[in-house]
């Protein structure tokens, strides 16, 4: 936990391969929610790890 990093929403996705995580992330329907977000969002933060 990290008090000083205050966040409304969080997206968790998990995925089974690093291809699916790039036809995720490239998607249009994913680009496109990325955009809209873009116009309304303060800050951004993104973690990616393999476990």
């Amino acid at each position: 936990m990290n008090p000083g990093e205050t966040w409304s929403i969080a997206l968790y996705s998990e995925f089974d391969t690093l291809d699916d995580v790039k036809f995720y992330a490239t998607h249009p329907e994913h680009v496109a929610a990325g955009k809209l977000i873009a116009d309304v969002k303060e800050n951004r933060a993104c973690v990616d790890y393999e476990i």
